[in-house]
């Protein structure tokens, strides 16, 4: 949620339609109950963990977060 946070501070969804939808859809998976059967509890973690990535990727590309260093010319691959 602090990537949420971040889109919003920085006013990133009026800059872009895409952050609106990852706005969204962050919320919808973090409220929903986590289940008790371990392959749904996986795929609920796979779910957030795709949210967060793709959330991550997109305010790193508007440059509404810092990116990580790994990723800069010369960075550790």
């Amino acid at each position: 949620m602090q990537l949420v946070s971040s889109a919003l501070t920085s006013e990133v969804e009026r800059q872009d339609g895409r952050a609106t939808r990852l706005i969204t859809r962050a919320r919808e998976v973090r409220e929903e109950e986590l289940p008790g059967d371990y392959l749904k509890s996986v795929v609920h973690l796979r779910r957030m963990g795709w949210a967060v990535n793709e959330s991550h990727d997109l305010l790193t590309e508007l440059e509404a977060v810092k990116g990580p260093d790994s990723l800069k010319e010369g960075g550790t691959p």
